[in-house]
């Protein structure tokens, strides 16, 4: 495990990135992160390796393998591929999204269990502006979230109440990233907001 992942740790004070909302907890558009095999630091929050296998699909988990099980979920805008030291996260734009169907009657189609596997959003909560997360909107690379507990199969931890939750402290993110030369548009590296997602401005 490397300290050279993208790993937050109190060090020295940098400012959060942004560029799109947040959800609740935290959001990450990680660029091809990949790490060099070296001992876990003890100042060390997070550390997510990207080690999982190639070709897992969107809603896998992605492990943290610091101290305090940050795991992520991986979105339809980033996939798992070769990096310098072993895996890495590259984002991709979200591939064309073709929906199936069941047998009627099948637990598939239920309207809980639509909801439940993204295929539909459930009812939506007074007084906010941003729809629910479904499989046809979930274009993030990967994130954790208190929200949207509909797509949650376990339960995610609250990272404002962790040492993750980095607004009044001083810190650093450490990351192996590689520039693609052909991109033309802005990328976030990491992300950190608080309250439902795309509802504020606070990052």
């Amino acid at each position: 495990m490397n300290a050279r992942r993208s790993r937050p740790r109190p060090r020295c004070a940098a400012p959060p990135s942004r560029a799109f909302p947040t959800l609740s907890g935290l959001a990450l558009a990680l660029l091809s992160l990949a790490a060099a095999p070296t001992a876990l630091r003890a100042d060390t929050v997070a550390l997510w390796l990207f080690d999982e296998q190639a070709g897992i699909y969107p809603s896998s988990v992605l492990n943290d393998a610091g101290p305090g099980s940050h795991f992520l979920i991986l979105g339809r805008g980033a996939e798992l591929a070769s990096g310098r030291f072993g895996r890495a996260l590259r984002p991709i734009p979200p591939p064309p999204l073709a929906m199936t169907t069941r047998s009627p009657g099948s637990d598939a189609d239920s309207g809980a269990s639509h909801v439940r596997f993204g295929l539909h959003p459930p009812p939506a909560l007074p007084g906010r502006t941003q729809p629910p997360l479904v499989w046809t909107n979930a274009n993030f690379a990967a994130l954790t979230t208190r929200g949207d507990a509909h797509l949650r199969r376990a339960p995610l931890p609250n990272v404002t109440d962790s040492p993750l939750n980095l607004g009044g402290g001083t810190w650093t993110v450490e990351a192996w990233l590689r520039l693609d030369t052909g991109a033309h548009d802005e990328g976030v590296l990491l992300e950190l907001g608080t309250g439902p997602r795309g509802e504020n401005e606070l990052v």
